[in-house]
């Protein structure tokens, strides 16, 4: 289990895009550019049939990558100037099937999860399989920053739509005005913008021409309330106890 901050610069392609294009304008601006060979992941997107966590901008996401599965909750799919700054949440998964309700995630991912769910069942709502190719810049031996070049297919029932993306992961505070202008640069020198929303998020957007419904949020509200109220007074009780 993992917590921890998540800092990056996101910019999507206006058209289809070359990681050799990406490479070639990283080395005009980075002296040391390490690469790394290419691998896919496929993400499965997690929801209940009402999309609460999709319209709450909440991602829970089952990935599969090199015989290997983790869960992952992150929350703020919206970035400003390309730029988003969320908490990420990750577990092992070591289980075939993704897991059937919030009652079955590791914690803390159930405490994030189950009050948008409730008991509701959860399924894959959305997958996203890509192909990613990472670039590491580095200077005086150290990485300030790491590159990661996403060709994405999204999949949705019968749905299929593909989009092309490069994310900046910033290492370190120190780096952020240097990563600021590393996609401020890829952007004007490659056919890319700063993209505003999170990779699930446009995937929904291409397949089905609008954000999912917010639903009753009055409702909904209210049934939050009362599991964060029963978990507090859970945990109230064993502590007294």
């Amino acid at each position: 289990m993992s917590i921890r901050p998540e800092t990056e610069f996101k910019l999507r392609a206006t058209q289809p895009l070359a990681a050799a294009a990406v490479e070639r304008r990283l080395r005009e601006l980075a002296a040391d550019v390490r690469a790394d060979a290419p691998a896919r992941h496929v993400d499965e997107y997690l929801d209940d049939d009402t999309g609460s966590l999709a319209a709450a901008g909440i991602g829970l996401r089952l990935r599969r990558a090199g015989g290997g599965a983790r869960l992952c909750s992150k929350r703020g799919g919206r970035g400003v100037d390309g730029l988003f700054e969320r908490e990420e949440c990750e577990a092992e998964w070591s289980h075939d099937a993704p897991p059937r309700t919030a009652a079955e995630l590791p914690e803390p991912l159930r405490a994030r999860i189950e009050p948008w769910t409730l008991d509701r069942p959860l399924a894959p709502r959305l997958q996203l399989a890509t192909l990613r190719e990472v670039r590491a810049l580095a200077r005086d031996g150290r990485v300030h920053a790491v590159v990661c070049i996403d060709a994405t297919t999204a999949t949705a029932g019968d749905a299929q739509a593909r989009f092309d993306e490069v994310e900046i992961e910033v290492t370190s505070p120190d780096d952020l005005d240097e990563c600021r202008e590393l996609a401020e640069r890829l952007r004007d020198g490659l056919p890319l913008q700063f993209a505003a929303d999170d990779k699930p998020a446009h995937a929904r957007r291409l397949l089905h021409g609008a954000p999912p419904p917010r639903g009753d949020d009055g409702a909904r509200g209210g049934e939050r309330a009362g599991v964060v109220a029963r978990a507090v007074a859970t945990e109230v009780g064993g502590q007294e106890g």
